[in-house]
């Protein structure tokens, strides 16, 4: 018995690409917004505000496990001298981010990659000074945790560490 996967093949990024609208994007974020619940914009407010650095910042981030984008949205709208790079496995949900971050006018770049692979660090920065990431990490076992967040140190600029000092 076919399925309707097995008849029509899924988009490309570049397709969802094409028939996201401005529009549409308003329409998908608030749907999001509205599963995700009314205190996310709050607690994303809260997690930029919580960054050490002077909101003049030219920071580098990273917003882990993205989908449409809004941990890294939140800290370039108070750092909006910051480039925010996202990493999703999502093809919708990266568009989706695609989409508003050049709506905005956030200076980003997204990455299509699964942090199941061992390799989805591969090509992108090794300068980071923030790696940020709300309801996600929780899909992760323990032993691939500790993978994820040692390739995550590599990725963190060592004047980060300094910070402390």
């Amino acid at each position: 018995m076919k399925t309707v996967r097995d008849v029509i093949p899924p988009l490309t990024e570049t397709q969802i690409a094409k028939k996201l609208s401005g529009e549409n994007l308003d329409e998908l974020l608030q749907l999001w917004r509205t599963e995700q619940g009314v205190a996310k914009r709050r607690d994303l407010e809260l997690m930029a505000a919580a960054l050490p650095f002077s909101t003049d910042a030219n920071l580098r981030v990273l917003d882990m496990c993205c989908c449409p984008g809004d941990v890294g949205r939140s800290i370039w709208g108070r750092y909006r001298n910051s480039r925010i790079d996202g990493v999703d496995r999502d093809v919708f949900l990266i568009s989706i981010c695609n989409g508003v971050n050049r709506r905005e006018g956030v200076s980003a770049e997204n990455f299509l990659r699964d942090l199941w692979n061992t390799d989805w660090h591969n090509g992108l920065r090794h300068d980071y000074d923030v790696v940020a990431t709300a309801n996600a990490l929780h899909w992760f076992d323990a032993p691939r945790l500790v993978e994820l967040f040692n390739d995550i140190f590599r990725l963190v600029s060592v004047s980060v560490f300094r910070l402390r000092k």
